[in-house]
């Protein structure tokens, strides 16, 4: 996406287009950032190991994109940008300021579309299971995200594999991609057809309370179409009170990677 943002941005300032400017910018900030990846990285930046390479690589992209972002606008608000590499000098040692430094740099290892095009199904998939969850929120089953167990059930298919390759494999986990991605406890993915909650209990271990149903259609940058079905319901582990996760085996107790992380720091 942030290449993407390159180019756009470029071929603004290039027809002098102001306002496709602004709104590329609004756009990235509001959209793809703000409503999206700041939500599934807040985990790995606030509960991982500060060594461990998800929260590291989170703070790179981070870095790139608060670069990206000060260097786009800087023509425009030239004082704001200086005052960004201003308060940048402490944490990266760079004494030149934003207009020393060249124009938006990219590199070749961002190009992914495969990785992309996963993305966006997972974005769609997203909006469905926030249905779900509003409505278990609604009936006050849940509170949070984190309090949810989501199934999703999608037919085999390109999008069914789409989703595969975020989630790692079939059946229950919480810390997939694709459970970061959609802010839940534990994610579920089935392709064999819907089934009822009660046989997803018997295989996967899942205890929901309640369910909360919402199916849709999801599509993949090829055309490809599957009817993707959602369950929400409430985790039937314990709240981590470290990382507001539902990995506890008892109440009030620390999830297995939080007590990792933190026997980590205790013996380094």
């Amino acid at each position: 996406r942030s290449l993407d943002f390159h180019f756009q941005v470029t071929s603004a300032y290039e027809e002098s287009n102001f306002s496709k400017i602004s709104h590329h910018l609004v756009n990235l900030i509001t959209v793809d950032l703000s409503a999206f990846y700041f939500d599934a990285i807040k985990d790995r930046l606030y509960v991982e190991d500060r060594t461990s390479s998800g929260r590291r690589s989170a703070q790179t992209a981070l870095f790139h994109l608060l670069t990206s972002v000060t260097k786009s606008f800087a023509p425009v608000a030239p004082h704001l940008a200086e005052e960004v590499y201003a308060h940048r000098r402490g944490c990266t040692g760079q004494l030149s300021g934003a207009f020393k430094n060249g124009w938006i740099e990219t590199s070749p290892e961002w190009d992914r579309p495969a990785l992309a095009a996963d993305f966006a199904v997972a974005r769609q998939v997203k909006e469905l299971c926030q249905q779900a969850m509003e409505r278990a929120r609604i009936d006050k089953t849940i509170g949070s995200s984190l309090d949810a167990d989501l199934i999703i059930t999608a037919g085999a298919g390109p999008i069914f594999q789409a989703l595969e390759r975020l989630h790692g494999s079939v059946g229950t986990c919480g810390s997939s991609s694709l459970a970061e991605l959609l802010v839940a406890s534990h994610v579920t993915l089935l392709s064999d057809g819907r089934e009822t909650v009660e046989h997803l209990c018997a295989n996967t271990g899942v205890v929901p309370t309640k369910e909360y149903s919402v199916g849709g259609s999801v599509k993949d940058e090829n055309g490809n179409v599957n009817e993707i079905w959602v369950e929400a319901c409430r985790c039937s582990f314990y709240k981590c009170p470290r990382c507001w996760k539902f990995w506890s085996a008892e109440e009030g107790s620390l999830c297995q990677r939080c007590e990792h992380v933190l026997n980590m720091k205790a013996t380094g």
